[in-house]
């Protein structure tokens, strides 16, 4: 239970909170270059998250040892995806993008 809080908290959570903070210098600059269209050069606010997130990379833990991560990691990709419907309903021109990532680092063996 309580690394679930804990992955929850690093991977969902404090990534939501912090673009939450940056979303009026996100306003800011996405209205300081109205002329051009929604893209990574007027304002974008972009996550990097873990595969373990993907349903592909879950089924393949046979051994069943990620619930917590990979579930935290799933957790913010839908966060991020409903940031992106929400800003896009407000018409702010913030671009909301997700990178999904694997590095020897992140997929270490949970042996």
């Amino acid at each position: 239970e309580d690394s679930l809080r804990r992955s929850f908290h690093h991977n969902c959570v404090v990534p939501v909170v912090l673009s939450r903070l940056f979303y009026p210098a996100l306003q800011t600059a996405s209205h300081a270059n109205e002329n051009q269209a929604v893209n990574r050069r007027r304002a974008a606010l972009f996550h990097l998250v873990n595969e373990a997130g993907s349903l592909g990379d879950h089924f393949a833990d046979t051994r069943g040892t990620r619930y917590a991560y990979s579930a935290s990691c799933a957790a913010m990709i839908m966060s991020m995806k409903t940031m992106s419907y929400e800003l896009a309903k407000r018409q702010d021109g913030i671009l909301v993008a997700g990178v999904i990532v694997d590095s020897p680092h992140t997929s270490r063996d949970y042996d």
